[in-house]
């Protein structure tokens, strides 16, 4: 957990808040909120409240070019061929090209590559693939940015022309193709920088509605926002504009397949949230990806039929549940590892593996444990002969250069410093642990494994009411990158506490010292705090949010830590 010294403060700017707030008409405590997260010039408040709409797209002459190589193929009567990416953004970025280019006449073909039988991005298999379906034009959606040796390839031995839309990092040798939309690539307007590939292909269809009156832009927003929340990029500048929008339309249930997935969830309020499509949609549709086909996400998002989508929905239900229970096994089985052994206990950075564990799932149990160790986690899932790994980090650490270090040991490797992914052979894995933890013995201190957490401010509970969620509503929507408000306070006394979750997560109910006011308190993740809490002073930092249970609405404290 987070040590409370590494609890820090914003600075409070009352004068600066306060003449904001006079100015621009909102409460000082949405000013001082705005602030802490540097939007303070009038200028920047005006776009990131919405008061001032600026419309930002990408080179007009890039986007053209484009647009005659997508009237070329349907001149021609060549089909399209997408090839995207396993994941939420993949999916959701080709189903939108999909829609949209079957809209304005073109004849579509698409591929999502499988995660385990053909690997990330474009592979040998493609040049066939585009000969076999005589197509005019390639675009790759999400990948094909790192595929110099494919796409050399397609344009010696094929006379198909190539688009990559992607927004990973550009490499030094980018790929022959004939044109890259990438926000990456210089030039492109600061705002779109972080978009992912959901939000590169809206920017398109928006440039596409301008030509076709068949293309309404409210038709892909939902699917845009979707990828957007998905795929972790930051909800800043265009991202939050998208994602805003996008949860109106989505709530509105226009998609046959999203709607169908909700329901199989059991997800019945009326306005979805962020936290609905990261813990919700979005593991249902990246659970086709992880153990079955990313084909199955696309099918869905595409359904015409109520049935054809109930159908699909609870397919992915099914494959999410068994992703669950093999999450969970893996979990468990790294736990006993680690409780087993002192060698773990030393370890700045823990590297684990076993064989038979699924690949799919590996990725989501080293961040569940990262959570509980507060040290980065290296999983592999050994085969026979092969051995996939994933890796995530925590404070300060760059796992992806630590890797890099022993890179000599690996088959395949990328990542950034957050998280990385590679394979290598399975009787490379002892030497590969021990290269590791040799490098992170040297260059992984104490220091780097603390996280700063601020807080907003501090608040008694005398300052947690109806308004100040509506002053916090005003920054919303929240997401990596725009995180929702935390507070401190120091003025509760738990009353209540129990264990919820199967004992995982902590219950609580809080009184505040100078009243009898109440709020109840979730935890997630916090069961292990219940013995050092009962009948204790604490030290909160929480998130206050609404919380609607039978059609009755309250404040709820989300707590993150206590001390």
């Amino acid at each position: 957990m987070i040590e409370v010294s590494r609890w820090k403060l914003y600075p409070q700017h009352k004068d600066i808040a306060l003449q904001l707030s006079e100015t621009l008409d909102i409460s000082p405590i949405s000013s001082q909120l705005l602030l802490n997260r540097s939007i303070e010039s009038l200028v920047e408040v005006k776009k990131y409240l919405g008061i001032t709409q600026e419309f930002v797209q990408f080179d007009s002459s890039l986007l053209d070019s484009i647009l005659v190589l997508i009237k070329k193929a349907i001149n021609q009567k060549k089909p399209i061929f997408l090839y995207g990416d396993y994941d939420v953004d993949g999916m959701t970025s080709v189903s939108m090209m999909v829609k949209a280019l079957t809209a304005i006449g073109a004849t579509v073909r698409y591929k999502l590559p499988h995660r385990f039988l053909d690997g990330y991005g474009l592979n040998d298999s493609i040049v066939k693939l585009l000969q076999d379906e005589s197509c005019g034009l390639l675009m790759t959606l999400d990948c094909g940015i790192t595929n110099v040796n494919e796409i050399t390839a397609i344009k010696k031995e094929t006379d198909v022309d190539v688009v990559i839309v992607d927004h990973h990092q550009i490499p030094e040798l980018s790929p022959p193709a004939d044109l890259i939309l990438n926000p990456k690539s210089e030039g492109t307007p600061s705002s779109l920088e972080s978009l992912c590939t959901a939000g590169i292909v809206y920017k398109f269809i928006q440039f596409l509605s301008s030509h076709y009156d068949c293309i309404d832009c409210e038709d892909y927003i939902a699917l845009a926002a979707l990828g957007t929340v998905a795929d972790v990029v930051p909800l800043q500048q265009e991202n939050r504009v998208i994602v805003s929008r996008g949860l109106k339309v989505l709530s509105q249930r226009r998609n046959k397949g999203i709607k169908q997935l909700l329901e199989c969830a059991r997800v019945d309020k009326q306005n979805l949230s962020v936290d609905d499509i990261g813990f919700v949609i979005a593991p249902r549709l990246n659970a086709a990806g992880r153990l079955s086909t990313a084909h199955k996400g696309v099918e869905l998002l595409l359904s015409q039929t109520d049935s054809q989508a109930k159908n699909i929905a609870l397919q992915l239900e099914k494959l999410n549940q068994e992703r669950r229970q093999l999450d969970t096994d893996v979990v468990a089985e790294c736990l006993a590892m680690i409780e087993e052994s002192d060698h773990y206990q030393k370890q700045p950075v823990l590297v684990i593996g076993q064989k038979n564990w699924h690949a799919g799932v590996i990725g989501i149990a080293a961040s569940k444990l990262v959570s509980r160790f507060s040290r980065p986690v290296v999983i592999v899932g050994m085969e026979e002969e092969v051995g996939r790994g994933s890796a995530r980090s925590f404070g300060q650490v760059n796992i992806y250069s630590l890797i890099k270090e022993c890179q000599n040991h690996l088959t395949t490797f990328g990542g950034h410093k957050q998280a990385a992914g590679f394979s290598l052979k399975t009787e490379q894995f002892g030497h590969f642990k021990q290269a590791l933890e040799n490098v992170c013995a040297v260059k992984v201190n104490k220091e780097m494994l603390h996280e700063v957490v601020f807080a907003d401010m501090a608040l008694s509970g005398q300052d947690i009411t109806d308004q100040l969620l509506r002053d916090i509503d005003v920054l919303s929507p929240f997401g990596h990158g725009n995180q929702a408000p935390l507070f401190y306070s120091d003025s509760f006394a738990i009353s209540d506490s129990r264990l919820v979750g199967n004992g995982k997560h902590l219950k609580v109910t809080l009184q505040c010292k100078k009243s009898r006011k109440k709020f109840d308190g979730i935890g997630f993740n916090l069961g292990e705090k219940l013995p050092k809490v009962y009948n204790k002073e604490q030290h909160f930092l929480f998130s206050v949010e609404r919380n609607i249970w039978n059609g009755r609405e309250s404040i709820q404290l989300n707590i993150k830590d206590i001390k």
